[in-house]
């Protein structure tokens, strides 16, 4: 198992705005369901879970249409909120802003004229 690059951001989602890690990785591995449960067993040691809390790590196969570049800009959605930060491997500064920029015209291209609202989009700096 190896990971090639991945971009892993800490956001606040849904009603109750729970912080927690999204991100996205080009990871080289078996498909079995062996090598993702060792993916799962691997990737528990570096995020600090609770014995018996509800606190759980999903791991999904990009969906037709979503590309890396794309879920680059989606793991950023929460830059420039104050509890943001974006841990990077082998991703550019350029690759973020990009992201960022790509994923904007999406989500633009499909809300209604009338919601369309201002955003304020900071630079990522890579950690």
């Amino acid at each position: 198992m190896y990971f090639e690059r991945y971009a892993i951001a800490i956001e606040a989602g849904g009603r109750m705005r729970h912080q927690h890690l999204q991100g996205v990785a080009d990871i080289r591995l078996k498909g079995d369901d062996q090598s993702f449960k060792a993916l799962i067993k691997m990737l528990k040691q570096f995020v600090p879970m609770a014995v018996g809390s509800k606190a759980t790590i999903q791991i999904k196969a990009l969906m037709s249409g979503q590309t890396f570049d794309l879920m680059l800009g989606y793991v950023q959605k929460d830059c420039g909120e104050p509890y943001y930060s974006i841990f990077v491997k082998a991703v550019s500064a350029q690759e973020l802003a990009d992201g960022r920029a790509n994923y904007s015209a999406v989500k633009v291209a499909i809300l209604p004229y009338h919601m369309l609202i201002p955003l304020s989009i900071s630079s990522a700096t890579t950690k």
